[in-house]
């Protein structure tokens, strides 16, 4: 079910986490790291603490984001996204056929439906709040990739790695030397000498004198003796 890779979880379901493992282990895309956050009203973690930490992660290139109906920490989380994590995020919301007002019965999703205002939250129908639907729109308005169905997300992960790949390939060899600047020739240093000129072969250069020898035409004649 799970494999060394570099995909990083996370997920309010322990069901969704190893459906969703399976499916990238079967696609050959193993996970660097998968963390259950459960979905009740109070948690020991949030999205938002493992969207950083794998964000940072050295290990990890893109991260699957998976939520369900009830509450607001995909839309928080999506907040998030936008403001502070650089890394592709893929996202997976269960219960998106579920009928307007319908919840899947975790703590959360029924404190939720009691409350029919929040500090800072537009008047919204009840029913509308912690619908599947609102998380989605949600994560696809900040650009996260979601899936809608399981089997969907391996293809997205792969998309997304396919983009980074691109993004951090390297020119091949003769684009660097063709890009690369001519280095100036250094004056305090011997210049070789004078080749044939390859425009111009009928022009021949000077060839460098041989040392210990002297030319003929230089060479001083001893005055012949008047005797």
């Amino acid at each position: 079910m799970y494999q060394p890779g570099r995909i990083g979880i996370i997920s309010r379901s322990s069901t969704l986490t190893f459906e969703v493992a399976a499916a990238l282990t079967q696609a050959g895309l193993g996970q660097s790291i998968c963390v259950g956050l459960g979905s009740e009203s109070i948690t020991g973690s949030i999205f938002a603490q493992w969207l950083q930490q794998l964000d940072e992660d050295d290990t990890t290139d893109v991260i699957v984001l998976i939520g369900e109906p009830g509450g607001d920490e995909e839309e928080k989380a999506a907040t998030y996204i936008q403001a502070s994590i650089d890394k592709p995020v893929v996202a997976y919301i269960a219960g998106l056929h579920v009928p307007s007002g319908s919840y899947i019965g975790h703590l959360g999703a029924i404190i939720a439906a009691q409350s029919p205002r929040r500090p800072g939250r537009s008047q919204r129908a009840l029913g509308e709040f912690g619908a599947a639907t609102a998380k989605v729109d949600a994560l696809r308005q900040v650009g996260v990739a979601v899936a809608d169905r399981i089997s969907d997300i391996p293809k997205l992960v792969q998309a997304e790695l396919a983009k980074l790949a691109t993004a951090t390939a390297v020119p091949s060899a003769p684009d660097l030397e063709a890009e690369a600047d001519p280095v100036p020739p250094d004056p305090t240093q011997p210049q070789p000498a004078a080749t044939l000129s390859k425009s111009n072969p009928t022009k021949t250069a000077k060839a460098a004198p041989k040392r210990g020898r002297v030319s003929r035409t230089s060479r001083s004649r001893r005055p012949r003796s008047s005797s």
